[in-house]
């Protein structure tokens, strides 16, 4: 496609999410693709990331992903920086890019970031996206006005006609009663008719068009082919900034209609916890984990749409297992995320709007209590 063959997107922190998105992205086929990060690579990513190895354990992450990402897609023009980012990093940088996706940057991070792009001309396209334990969410801004040139990606749909009516408004019917698949408000074109040469939906085998009692309508006589004409719609995104306190969020899962909001409330908890303790909690520590619940209950009520039934649960879950990376999880979001990358370079398809939460909590053996003194590293070599 000539939109991405000519685009470039930049991917920060090569975690287990981040190089999911970047070898998706890669085999996409996109025309520059820069992965950056400030990290060193350390034997725990070795459970996610798989373009590391061991002897990788100590180098910048992304320079070491490099080449083994490169090796994907020859046609792709691959780049790493090794930079952090902050709210006081240049970010003019940015200004070369449609699109700019990060994964694990602070809150007040991807803030600075978000607003930066919506402030350049044309507005650079902006996802954000993480993994914390068992749990996962992604967040996307596509600007002010983004256009989506085809919706759904198919192809347009074609039907024979049978008859069309002169009246007001006209009606068309389908050849042998076949369904036609349109929807009111699609578009359509003619071709091949006899008669009515002059040239919304009643039902699956008919629909209706305009006016076509005018005299440059002649009487359809027979034939004739109607095709599904794809109109370009436009989509207006809030930035990250107001969408953290009312959020959009998709409801993936309608079993657990609360979910996506108290993930949401339990990651704003996390990113408020790190500020807070200049940490993330502990693994299956239960002070940090009633720590995060009660910074929770007291961020609820600066939201604007307040979560009714805080589900503390889930946050206890959030708050033990958020240290992890759990690698299904990471495939998942990292292929999501990469397909609303190639949507925002390319304006087709519908893309998010604007929050997607994700859980597994289902895989916590709850029999089984836990304690942080499993998860504390020892840097004994099984083999």
């Amino acid at each position: 496609m000539k939109e991405m063959a000519n685009s470039a997107i930049l991917i920060y922190g090569m975690g287990g999410l981040g190089i999911e998105i970047a070898k998706n992205i890669a085999l996409a086929g996109v025309k520059n693709l820069t992965i950056q990060d400030c990290k060193l690579a350390e034997i725990q990513d070795l459970g996610t990331q798989f373009f590391l190895r061991e002897e990788d354990v100590g180098k910048n992450r992304a320079e070491a992903s490099s080449s083994r990402l490169a090796e994907l897609n020859p046609y792709v023009s691959l780049s790493a920086l090794k930079t952090g980012l902050d709210c006081d990093s240049d970010l003019s940088y940015l200004a070369g890019y449609q699109c700019v996706i990060l994964t694990e940057a602070p809150l007040k991070v991807q803030i600075c970031v978000n607003n930066f792009c919506r402030q350049q001309t044309p507005q650079i396209k902006f996802i954000s996206a993480d993994v914390f334990g068992v749990c996962c969410g992604a967040f996307c801004d596509f600007g002010d006005n983004f256009e989506i040139t085809d919706l759904d990606g198919e192809e347009p749909k074609e039907i024979f006609i049978e008859k069309i009516s002169k009246g007001k408004p006209g009606v068309v019917s389908c050849f042998k009663n076949k369904m036609h698949g349109f929807d009111t408000g699609d578009h359509v074109t003619f071709r091949e008719i006899n008669g009515m040469t002059a040239l919304n939906v009643l039902s699956p085998y008919m629909f209706e068009i305009c006016d076509t009692t005018g005299e440059e309508f002649a009487p359809y006589k027979h034939g004739g082919i109607a095709r599904q004409v794809k109109v370009s719609q436009n989509a207006s995104f809030k930035s990250l900034e107001q969408e953290i306190l009312n959020p959009s969020l998709l409801i993936p899962d309608l079993c657990r209609f609360e979910a996506p909001a108290n993930i949401h409330l339990g990651f704003l908890a996390l990113h408020r916890f790190n500020e807070k303790f200049k940490r993330f909690p502990k693994a299956w520590c239960v002070e940090d984990s009633s720590n995060l619940v009660s910074l929770a209950k007291g961020l609820n009520t600066e939201l604007t749409n307040k979560v009714t039934t805080i589900d503390e649960d889930l946050l206890n879950v959030l708050s033990y297992t958020n240290t992890g990376c759990l690698s299904p999880l990471c495939a998942a979001l990292g292929g999501f995320v990469a397909q609303e990358g190639i949507k925002a370079v390319t304006g087709k398809f519908t893309p998010l709007k604007q929050w997607l939460y994700l859980d597994c909590r289902d895989v916590i053996n709850k029999e089984e209590a836990a304690t942080p003194d499993m998860f504390t590293p020892r840097l004994v070599k099984h083999g």
